[in-house]
């Protein structure tokens, strides 16, 4: 199986440069996805039922599988487990495990990295999960389309196969890990350039390689700092960009808000940017929702 980043990476030869764990480390995206995986999960279910021609909430079988849908998740650990699935990958595979009467007593989230969408040449949907040992499925198992919740969205390509927003912000996530990493190695080389060392005249391979690796073993990562001796009129020239010539602030808050953007979340409600003026507490979760 290969995992790529974003639709494409592949054939880019980007699959490794970053991967989909990688850009969840974006803040924005992670941001995303827990506040909407969060507020999904607080909501309360309720179970109706058409009495005298008028929906009401009743008592039921479903809303006690609601109340506790599996041995290890409460109701809101199972709607976060959900939207977050659904939200990373475009797809949620819930598991319905049925008693001896065929009752529904049982829902598990599977995990989607597992799980595959199988059409046999009737256009039968199954689905193949592969080992699990939290499920207790010591062998790849396929069950057919009625025993799996298929919640999927962004289904661009196959009407059975979900994109998630990561797709569409994958290469703004990628940037601003990417910007991090930079300032992160650039402060741990305690905020000094890099740069190159320029002799006067002429030096041969060798030389230059015993020059280099001289220089990279004393006075770099931990050893920035020391006192370097250059001789016979060697010099050392900064080459790195500045943070301000780079404007990785505005670059690295223009990433968190194209991925708001691909997510449906208004920038502000994960930091990002100023609240618009004039409105109401209200009004504001209301262009959230």
């Amino acid at each position: 199986t290969i995992h790529e980043p974003f639709t494409g990476a592949c054939q880019k030869n980007e699959e490794i440069e970053i991967s989909k764990h990688d850009q969840m480390r974006h803040d924005a995206v992670f941001a995303c996805v827990s506040l909407i995986s969060r507020d999904i999960g607080k909501l309360k279910i309720h179970t109706k039922a058409p009495i005298g021609g008028v929906k009401q909430v009743i008592k039921s079988k479903a809303s006690d599988l609601l109340a506790k849908p599996n041995n290890y998740q409460t109701t809101q650990q199972f709607l976060e487990a959900w939207v977050t699935s659904k939200a990373t990958t475009g797809n949620a595979y819930i598991w319905k495990i049925r008693d001896i009467y065929g009752d529904i007593w049982r829902m598990y989230v599977l995990n989607p990295e597992r799980v595959q969408p199988l059409v046999d040449e009737s256009g039968g949907i199954y689905y193949q999960v592969k080992r699990d040992v939290l499920f207790n499925i010591d062998d790849d198992l396929i069950l057919p389309a009625s025993e799996i919740i298929h919640d999927r969205f962004n289904c661009f390509y196959h009407p059975l196969v979900g994109l998630s927003p990561i797709t569409a912000c994958a290469l703004s996530a990628s940037q601003g890990v990417n910007i991090q990493r930079n300032a992160s190695t650039f402060f741990g080389n305690q905020s000094r350039p890099s740069g190159i060392l320029v002799a006067p005249g002429s030096i041969s391979e060798s030389t230059a390689t015993e020059i280099k690796n001289n220089w990279q073993r004393n006075y770099t990562g931990t050893g920035t700092g020391k006192t370097a001796v250059l001789g016979d009129g060697m010099t050392y020239h900064t080459i790195s960009v500045s943070a301000a010539d780079a404007q990785l602030v505005e670059q690295l808050k223009l990433s968190g808000e194209i991925v708001c953007t691909a997510f449906s979340v208004p920038a502000f409600k994960i930091g990002l940017g100023t609240m618009p003026g004039g409105l109401k507490p209200s009004d504001l979760n209301e262009l959230y929702y």
